[in-house]
């Protein structure tokens, strides 16, 4: 599986809390995608590999991708995260980043660190603990 092949020429994204491997990825490994439409990613990304879909909550899909059978990578979709404020500034206010010879769209710093906060406080993801600085400036698209 070709990660650089299957974002280039995707439909609109924002890489939520990217990777320092990526495009590269360990077996097992998952990313979240914020996207405006799971239904177009869906169709662009079997363009490139089969993968298994489902809807996990309100507009949060997962299509997982196996080789013979072996769970292998899983892409975790969100048409809303947080809120649809939160969801909207992003989309109008990403960077596009040149990384490994490639151009991918992630969120700006001030919004990495908002979701990484929110990731602290909703899922107790310890590796977040830093960001908790941010809680009063989240509790803004949480209301």
């Amino acid at each position: 599986m070709n990660l650089s092949k299957i974002f280039a020429d995707a439909p609109e994204y924002v890489i939520l809390r990217m990777s320092n491997e990526f495009p590269d990825y360990r077996k097992g490994q998952d990313i979240d995608i914020l996207v405006r439409s799971f239904d177009e990613w869906l169709e662009h990304i079997e363009n490139f590999i089969s993968v298994n879909h489902y809807q996990v909550g309100t507009q949060h899909y997962q299509a997982d991708y196996y080789e013979n059978g072996e769970f292998i990578f899983k892409f975790d979709f969100y048409e809303k995260y947080i809120s649809k404020e939160f969801t909207d500034t992003v989309f109008t206010t990403f960077q596009s980043v040149f990384y490994k010879n490639k151009v991918f769209c992630i969120p700006n710093r001030y919004h990495d660190h908002l979701s990484k906060c929110y990731e602290y406080l909703t899922f107790n993801k310890k590796q977040h603990e830093y960001f908790k600085r941010y809680e009063d400036e989240l509790q803004q698209y949480m209301l």
